[in-house]
């Protein structure tokens, strides 16, 4: 069998079986648009300032605010919360 006559009964088959076709094309569509979303967001989580030089020394500090009702984290805080850590806790260079 070449890969010529392997092309023209795939279209045949395709054409022949349109509703189960289109299902089982979009279902790969879907499939390969989860994965490359999940594996972009993994790496984007995994080299989070990944380009320090003391990258394994770093922490990110998060806020828990609660207005009317709703919990929310924020990663913004105040530029003199550094120098309360760094007086309460002796381990923060």
């Amino acid at each position: 069998m070449n890969l010529n006559h392997f092309v023209k009964s795939a279209f045949r088959s395709i054409i022949k079986n349109r509703t189960f076709s289109l299902i089982n094309i979009t279902g790969l569509i879907v499939g390969l648009a989860v994965v490359i979303i999940l594996f972009s967001w993994i790496n984007t989580q995994l080299n989070f300032d990944r380009f320090h030089n003391d990258s394994k020394q770093l922490y990110l500090v998060v806020q828990q605010m609660d207005e009317n009702g709703r919990k929310e984290d924020g990663n913004a805080t105040p530029a003199p919360l550094a120098m309360l850590l760094q007086s309460n806790f002796p381990e923060i260079a």
